[in-house]
């Protein structure tokens, strides 16, 4: 966690004007297809970080032609274990935190710049964040339900995690502000998949770590709710959230996110049986 400073509680009135400074840090890996537009979208920001991951496509080039500072990290599983590191290397401490497969919508620097003046004790803020599955936008499953994700962040009033799907938390006395409520312009086109293979690589790599994840927020293994608990996001993938009028499509990302949760379940397990023999 980046240290605490005496000014947590600025006034409003900088954050007021149109002179907010925001930093954007983007994590990359070989993500050239959509870089470009996603840089674009985040011109607004007086300070562009790329760290790249060991890129071997156009993305570094495309990274300096957008004039972004470029931090070099070895490749690891997930974003989620570089993203307190990669804060460190914002100018501001208001961040636009993005990967590079996701672009946010014009206008939305007014609604952060408005928000941030109101809410002298903000956080985080959570935009609307919208799937798309090779170029098309999902309406059936959980990944086509409305959905919302962290996009702005004071880096000094936030605790991140380095697990993958542990959400970061505002730190005492500072909250997150849902800007859905009040405005549904504020939404960012998320190109979550181009190919089925890309699809599956991405998801093989967070089971692996799904283990350690669920451990240390708690979670321990029991066949009674790995079973129970796949059968169930089954049905409300087919069944709730439409995945069955979804086409073959929505059959197999049901069937998919059922097939992950039980891989998840047996990935906690395997994690907790070497927690055990190691304090053996």
């Amino acid at each position: 966690m980046i240290p605490a400073t005496e000014n947590f509680l600025q006034s409003a009135d900088a954050a007021a004007t149109d002179t907010v400074p925001f930093s954007a840090v983007v994590v990359t890996y070989n993500d050239a297809r959509h870089l470009a537009e996603c840089l674009q979208a985040l011109k607004f920001c007086r300070d562009l970080v790329v760290v790249d991951m060991g890129s071997t496509d156009r993305s570094l080039e495309i990274a300096a032609s957008a004039n972004a500072r470029i931090f070099h990290k070895p490749r690891v599983p997930t974003v989620e274990m570089i993203r307190e590191e990669s804060l460190t290397h914002a100018t501001h401490d208001w961040v636009v935190l993005v990967d590079p497969d996701e672009i946010l919508s014009d206008g939305v620097q007014a609604q952060l710049r408005q928000l941030i003046a109101e809410q002298p004790n903000l956080a985080a803020a959570l935009l609307a964040w919208d799937f798309y599955f090779k170029g098309k936008l999902l309406r059936t499953t959980v990944w086509g339900m409305p959905k919302t994700k962290v996009f702005l962040v004071n880096r000094r009033r936030i605790i991140v995690t380095p697990n993958v799907h542990q959400p970061m938390r505002p730190l005492p006395g500072f909250v997150f502000v849902d800007l859905t409520k009040t405005n549904a312009t504020a939404r960012v086109r998320h190109e979550w998949v181009d190919s089925y293979g890309q699809f599956i690589e991405k998801h093989l790599r967070y089971i692996r770590i799904e283990g350690k994840s669920r451990y240390e927020a708690g979670g321990r293994f029991s066949w009674f709710q790995a079973v129970g608990r796949s059968g169930w996001e089954l049905k409300r993938n087919l069944l709730d959230y439409r995945g069955l009028l979804g086409g073959p499509r929505g059959w197999f990302l049901s069937c998919f996110y059922a097939w992950y949760t039980w891989m998840a379940w047996l990935s906690l397990r395997r994690y907790q049986k070497q927690m055990a023999a190691a304090r053996q």
